[in-house]
């Protein structure tokens, strides 16, 4: 149960911090919402089965925001970080990290504790 419990805690926050990236990545690289696409993978095969949360450019072949945006991820992390703690809801809503699963715990707390270990990291 507990390993359920924990799992269903790691996809909360990693939703939210999706959520979080996504509406603040076309301020970054100064592009439309949909001109990026992002997936959140559980068990990435590329990660040795740990969560990824992957973005790429919608155009065909790319124009290179991604890449850009990878560039630009410790502000990211930062602006992501910023946006959740001055949010005023209880447990996100679609401005910070957006409505949590249905199954989720606690998902805005979750999602700042995945932030504060990431931001600790750069």
């Amino acid at each position: 149960h507990s390993i359920v419990e924990s799992q269903v805690r790691v996809r909360s926050a990693a939703l939210g911090v999706k959520q979080l990236f996504e509406n603040l990545s076309p301020l970054l690289v100064m592009c439309d919402q949909s001109d990026l696409v992002s997936i959140f993978d559980p068990s990435a095969k590329f990660c040795e089965k740990k969560p990824a949360i992957l973005f790429y450019d919608a155009i065909a072949a790319g124009i290179g925001l991604s890449e850009k945006l990878y560039d630009h991820f410790s502000q990211l992390l930062i602006m992501a970080k910023e946006t959740l703690d001055s949010c005023g809801c209880i447990d996100g809503c679609p401005s910070c990290s957006g409505p949590g699963p249905e199954d989720s715990m606690d998902s805005k707390k979750m999602t700042k504790l995945l932030l504060n270990y990431l931001t600790e990291a750069i």
